[in-house]
């Protein structure tokens, strides 16, 4: 086997073409760029290079994997982190839930704590952070389980289903809102290329959602609104829209 390193970026045609790489990992935004900037005949020379692409890091929506899928795209949703050497579960079925994300590979096993912490331990985890005295510090907890912080739930049929990660949780009026959980469904939004969801402070709520988008497209507030009513009970509709200058997700709250 060689790993590749691209010079360009990785989702460019141009980059996975030259790079004649049989598999890839990408997140949603990349390959959902790829599909859109391929050309149809570069599209099939891409169906006949690539053997499987994982696809992890944020979010997935199931419209992705469905149109990647009709497309002849071997695509498996994947969740891992750095400190498990990369991947944790893969799903392997053709199914295309969104929010299963298949099940612990060989020598890995997760646990998923009274807060819904996602655990993790095995022969793949790492030896620990380098302190400022170039020691390893291995947060563990009595069961040498290791926290990930991100939040979900796990069972032996369903799998591995992602709520979020533990930092970016709010709470509006005593419920518990989860950002990428809205953030999954407003990017299935025809012409949506980006999304970040982030609390505003409310006197009646404590905290209120709002939408910083990029689109393609021109929607009302009103629009993206009465989509989200179809799928999300109304707290966690936002209650604003803001644009979302390319490259500009950090730092959001502050503009609030």
């Amino acid at each position: 086997a060689t790993v590749v390193i691209p010079e360009g970026k990785p989702h460019e045609v141009t980059t996975v073409l030259n790079s004649k790489a049989t598999h890839v990992s990408f997140i949603p935004t990349q390959l959902q760029r790829l599909l859109d900037s391929a050309s149809y005949s570069n599209l099939l020379k891409i169906q006949h290079q690539l053997k499987s692409i994982l696809l992890g890091g944020s979010s997935i929506d199931t419209s992705l994997i469905q149109t990647c899928r009709e497309q002849g795209l071997s695509v498996f949703p994947s969740y891992g982190m750095t400190e498990m050497s990369s991947q944790i579960c893969t799903q392997f079925t053709t199914d295309c839930s969104a929010f299963s994300l298949g099940h612990p590979l060989p020598y890995r096993e997760i646990a998923i704590d009274s807060k819904n912490e996602i655990q993790v331990r095995g022969k793949t985890l790492f030896l620990g952070y380098l302190n400022e005295q170039k020691s390893l510090n291995l947060p563990l907890d009595l069961n040498g389980f290791f926290a990930t912080g991100d939040l979900g739930v796990y069972s032996p049929k369903s799998g591995l289903q992602i709520h979020g990660r533990k930092d970016r949780l709010f709470i509006s009026g005593g419920e518990n809102i989860y950002p990428e959980e809205i953030e999954t469904y407003l990017r299935q939004v025809e012409g949506m290329i980006e999304v970040r969801i982030e609390p505003k402070l409310d006197e009646e709520f404590g905290m209120r959602p709002v939408a910083f988008i990029q689109s393609s497209k021109s929607y009302h507030q009103e629009e993206l609104q009465d989509y989200l009513g179809s799928f999300l009970p109304k707290y966690k509709i936002p209650i604003a829209f803001y644009p979302l200058k390319k490259g500009a997700s950090k730092g959001l709250k502050s503009q609030l």
